[in-house]
């Protein structure tokens, strides 16, 4: 009667029993050691993050080693890669090499070298992993200057910026001036609404001396910054002036089509003075002796360049008093 009882007693001891081998056991804490296991974490990547940093600062392989220059024409490129070597030579707090790969200071780079080298109108630094810079160099078609009762200013994004290196004698094929003969005072970093002038200065010279076949000066005057007018000085002798507020090629094909006209009637330009295509659609000139104003063209396909009639030029003048 008894005896199934006492196996079912057995049954649940044996089942408790089982199930306390089979519970996991809790491992007794030791105190203190739960504080110092973040802080060993803490002290590896610590020390983690100087290896690396030191690595990165300062391993020799990833210090500038080669410095290679495209672009430049006018300067030799040895000259541009001693400027980058003596600027990489330099270091930060007297402690991190500007040499480094990661440290290159590009910025700096770019400043001194437009500041140094005025024909450059943009300068690129480039980065080659682990041990090379690169500089991409893009000159200007000419180094253009603006000079006003004083020193010669250069114009960078419409503000008057000093260019001391612009008297290099490397330049000289290249240097553009415009003076203003009205002398305005220019301050630097101001602004300088000029760069019209300047630009077209350099077209106009351009193309006037394919025209003519010689030179044509490199310094071209101005009344003043207001006036929209240049002239310029052939070196024959005789004076273009010309229209700022226009595009070049417009004055420089009148100019083509009055020197076609002219050549027909003289065999040479000697006795030219000046040539004045500031009013548009029209060619006045002027012969030695003669003002501009007693001498006008209009060229066309049928116009002939022929100078007005001096009878009638005086009854004008008497006309208008």
């Amino acid at each position: 009667m008894f005896k199934p009882k006492k196996r079912g007693r057995e049954k649940l001891f044996e089942q408790a029993m089982l199930a306390r081998k089979e519970r996991p056991t809790k491992r007794r804490a030791v105190p203190g050691e739960s504080e110092q296991l973040p802080w060993v974490s803490v002290s590896l990547w610590m020390a983690f993050l100087l290896v690396s940093g030191y690595v990165l600062l300062f391993s020799p392989m990833l210090m500038v080693q080669r410095v290679s220059i495209q672009g430049e024409s006018v300067i030799p490129s040895e000259e541009y890669v001693n400027f980058v070597e003596s600027n990489l030579d330099n270091a930060y707090f007297g402690i991190f090499k500007k040499r480094n790969y990661f440290l290159v200071p590009s910025k700096e780079i770019v400043g001194g070298i437009l500041e140094r080298y005025p024909l450059l109108s943009d300068v690129q630094v480039e980065r080659q992993f682990p041990d090379t810079v690169s500089l991409l160099l893009r000159e200007a078609p000419a180094l253009l200057r603006w000079c006003s009762g004083g020193p010669c200013y250069g114009v960078r994004n419409g503000r008057a910026v000093l260019v001391p290196y612009s008297e290099d004698d490397r330049y000289a094929s290249s240097r553009l001036s415009v003076i203003d003969e009205s002398a305005l005072i220019v301050q630097v970093d101001t602004v300088l609404p000029v760069e019209s002038y300047l630009e077209v200065f350099r077209v106009t010279r351009d193309g006037l001396s394919r025209l003519i076949g010689g030179e044509v000066s490199s310094v071209a005057t101005t009344p003043s910054r207001h006036s929209d007018e240049l002239t310029l000085l052939t070196s024959e002798g005789w004076r273009l002036l010309v229209a700022v507020n226009r595009p070049a090629e417009v004055s420089l094909g009148a100019l083509s089509v009055f020197l076609d006209e002219y050549k027909k009637d003289h065999p040479d330009r000697s006795g030219l003075d000046s040539i004045d295509l500031r009013v548009e659609g029209k060619v006045f000139y002027a012969e030695s002796g003669q003002s501009t104003e007693e001498a006008e063209a209009k060229p066309g396909k049928d116009d002939l360049v022929t100078p007005p009639n001096k009878e009638d030029s005086k009854k004008k003048k008497k006309s208008g008093e």
